[in-house]
């Protein structure tokens, strides 16, 4: 069976439908690294150092040489067969080399950008901002990231699962494993559980929030300023008092992609 490429965006849900898919189609995993992600330093067993952004991430092809060794990396780690492989920190790269790799099956997460930008900002993380213009604030420059690296995603190849479809229920994620995998009948995932269900509720609920609308109004913005259609003047316009109201403490920001646990190696601090 050809190995499959998972390609997300930071807390997209990602790892649980790794494992979903791990199972259901009994692929193997890189036992060096957690959950696929063969390009996350944080993430190694190689590594034993600050698991805080120390790695490499949101290379752009601005970085050229860069680039071009992540890429090399690829090249010689991933096999096509018989593996499956996760990543959600360098966008850019993956889905340009995926482009090129027509023999591996590609499962793209389309992202909620809200909820992923409250998520990191829930985790002080700012990688995203690697992938950003010089100009503008930390906050601005955060969220011009991921939209960047969102459309990386959408432009890479392979079969598209919407977050909303995933933490909906397994039909969206089995239609598409099938698609991927048309030479075999493909086991639904099964993986609606009390659990599931909780952090689901949580998720939407999270959306039913002042937070949630205010960080939807940063996207939207400069989503529309990307897109060319939007003033930059009109940005703190459309802000309006709302944007002090961004920089909140971790403890308020929506945080969790999914039913996902924190690595143990993580928390030794």
């Amino acid at each position: 069976m050809r190995s499959l490429f998972v390609l997300s965006l930071p807390r997209s849900y990602s790892t649980d439908t790794f494992q979903h898919a791990r199972r259901t189609l009994q692929l193997r995993q890189p036992i060096w690294t957690m959950d696929g992600e063969i390009l996350n330093n944080d993430r190694s067993v190689l590594y034993l150092g600050d698991r805080r952004e120390a790695g490499l991430k949101y290379t752009t092809h601005a970085a050229a040489e860069q680039f071009a060794q992540v890429t090399a990396f690829l090249d010689e780690i991933v096999r096509p067969e018989g593996f499956i492989y996760k990543d959600v920190v360098q966008p850019f790269v993956v889905a340009a080399w995926l482009a090129g790799q027509p023999e591996l099956a590609v499962l793209k997460i389309l992202p909620d950008p809200v909820h992923v930008v409250g998520a990191v900002l829930a985790q002080r993380w700012s990688f995203p901002v690697n992938a950003a213009d010089a100009g503008g604030g930390p906050l601005r420059r955060l969220v011009e990231g991921i939209l960047r690296a969102e459309q990386a995603i959408l432009s890479a190849p392979g079969e598209a699962v919407a977050f909303d479809a995933l933490i909906r229920d397994e039909t969206a994620l089995h239609a598409a494993l099938q698609r991927l995998y048309p030479e075999i009948e493909v086991p639904s995932p099964n993986y609606v559980t009390p659990a599931f269900r909780a952090y689901r509720e949580v998720v939407l609920g999270r959306r039913r929030g002042p937070l949630y609308r205010i960080i939807g109004k940063l996207v939207t913005a400069i989503r529309m300023e990307q897109a060319a259609t939007l003033k930059p003047d009109v940005l703190s316009n459309l802000l309006g008092g709302d944007a002090p109201g961004l920089l909140v403490p971790a403890e308020e920001c929506p945080a969790s992609g999914g039913v996902e646990r924190e690595p143990k190696n993580r928390r030794r601090k």
